[in-house]
């Protein structure tokens, strides 16, 4: 058995403490992994692939680490994902949204990272999505009109980012 692959973790918190070094790579091995908590401490490198398709996650609050490298591709459309937190990070690249996103994806914070590059039409696929905070990026371009396809939104965060052009009329839809 390799080391760290036993599969029987469901919730893993390491919050709030002074933990350095990488994410282990097998941490959802099993494919039980349900809740990873590591808010608040000095973990650096990028987010494991691994992670980007692991089935059984719902939350994902990494935020205030120094976090690299961009967010895995399919790390929103994973079926019971209700939480992304990747705020206060150094994530960079695009936002990855291909594909489907999950419609149980009620909240996700991306602020101050260096995410850069347009937001994508498909923001409009998180249909479910109540938070959406991006604020404190380089984020550039239009906002998308696809952006009043988010029927669910209470807060919308879009602030310190490089975005240009006129503001999309479909966001009174939202």
């Amino acid at each position: 058995e390799k080391r760290g692959e036993n599969g029987r973790l469901h919730l893993v918190d390491l919050s709030s403490n002074k933990l350095t070094g990488t994410l282990p790579p097998n941490m959802c091995a099993g494919n039980k992994l349900e809740t990873l908590i590591t808010l608040g401490n000095f973990l650096f490198g990028s987010i494991p692939e691994s992670l980007g398709k692991c089935e059984s996650l719902t939350r994902i609050r990494m935020g205030e680490n120094f976090l690299n490298g961009s967010i895995p591709k399919g790390r929103f459309g994973l079926p019971k994902l209700t939480q992304v937190e990747l705020q206060d990070n150094y994530l960079t690249g695009e936002l990855p949204v291909t594909g489907s996103v999950s419609v149980n994806l009620g909240q996700l914070s991306l602020s101050n990272n260096q995410l850069s590059g347009q937001l994508p039409p498909a923001i409009g696929n998180f249909t479910g999505v109540q938070k959406l905070l991006l604020d404190g990026n380089k984020f550039e371009g239009p906002i998308p009109s696809e952006v009043g396809r988010l029927q669910q939104l209470s807060k919308i965060d879009f602030s310190h980012n490089l975005f240009s052009g006129g503001i999309a009329p479909e966001i009174s839809r939202c």
